[in-house]
């Protein structure tokens, strides 16, 4: 199964997903009852496209851009949580030249992060950091009572996105799977752009108030449909994949996604901030974009290696 998951078939799916979306946002725009709604989300779509060419080009070209990609990845991702973690155990973050020795210490992090997982490859990643994530756990369990105690702050980090960003390295160091990190990309922006959308037009109840109180029960709903559809529909043109399989992956990465947005929202809570910080406008910082990525996609390729091999 790994070897039918290229990383241009992929692409394609990237694209093809993508123009659906603008031509559905194009026919609501024109639509006077959802018109204004679809009209206020242009900006957002724009800046999604840069989201999709910033994860895909990457995963396309390979080699040093790869590296490079992975490595300002894992070492933005680590500064916002460190700066967030900070914060939460009511540490000054202003100070003169803290910033810049923080972001020098995260593209450390980062780079080892990176070496570790294309190092160890996939499945030693996944065994080593399942090791790692136990103790961990019972640090975060048994260490210290308290929420801003550092020893929880750092152990939780270690464990998410820490972990995660070594599988993810190994995943991508790996030519047979990259092509389903890239098909968890797609799917999980593919989820979280019709879940925006469907919140737009029709959320009602929140779903999510306190970790996450933008998401809506009838957007999530929307999102999983339209997840669906492309899974179990672009899988099969695409690649051939069973439609049940792919619905059974749709299900996966709809629960992972929200189980990582909502991993990385607990932090920025508990420090009392709304968003990591910022590179973008209307996303927030690299983590509040990744986050579901980071966690899905080696979910993803955990599962598509293992069914392969058995």
């Amino acid at each position: 199964m790994t070897e039918s998951l290229g990383v241009w078939p992929i692409a394609v799916a990237v694209g093809s997903a993508l123009f659906l979306g603008i031509l559905l946002l194009a026919v609501l725009s024109l639509i006077p009852k959802t018109a204004v709604v679809a009209r206020s989300l242009w900006p957002t779509l724009l800046t999604e496209i840069v989201i999709l060419a910033t994860g895909t080009v990457p995963m396309l070209v390979g080699g040093p851009v790869l590296i490079v990609f992975l490595v300002a990845l894992s070492a933005r991702v680590f500064y916002e949580v460190s700066i967030v973690g900070l914060l939460r155990c009511g540490r000054a973050v202003e100070s003169p030249g803290f910033k810049s020795k923080a972001a020098a210490g995260s593209v450390l992090v980062g780079a080892g992060v990176v070496g570790a997982g294309c190092w160890l490859g996939f499945p030693a990643a996944f065994y080593s950091c399942a090791g790692l994530a136990v103790p961990m756990a019972i640090t975060i369990a048994f260490g210290s009572r308290t929420d801003v105690s550092p020893v929880n702050v750092i152990a939780e980090s270690l464990i998410f996105p820490g972990l995660f960003l070594v599988l993810f390295a190994a995943a991508a160091g790996e030519p047979a799977l990259r092509g389903a990190l890239l098909l968890a990309f797609l799917l999980v922006e593919t989820y979280d752009s019709y879940a925006l959308l469907g919140g737009k037009l029709a959320g009602k109840r929140k779903a999510f108030p306190k970790l996450s109180p933008n998401k809506t029960v009838e957007g999530l709903a929307f999102g999983a449909l339209a997840l669906a559809a492309t899974a179990t529909v672009g899988g099969y043109l695409l690649v051939g994949a069973d439609p049940l399989a792919m619905l059974g992956l749709a299900a996966l990465i709809a629960l992972f996604s929200v189980a990582g947005d909502l991993a990385a929202s607990r932090l920025k809570r508990l420090a009392g901030v709304k968003d990591y910080p910022a590179v973008m406008p209307r996303q927030g910082g690299v983590f509040d974009i990744a986050d579901a990525w980071i966690m899905t996609g080696p979910t993803v390729v955990a599962a598509v290696y293992w069914l392969s091999i058995a």
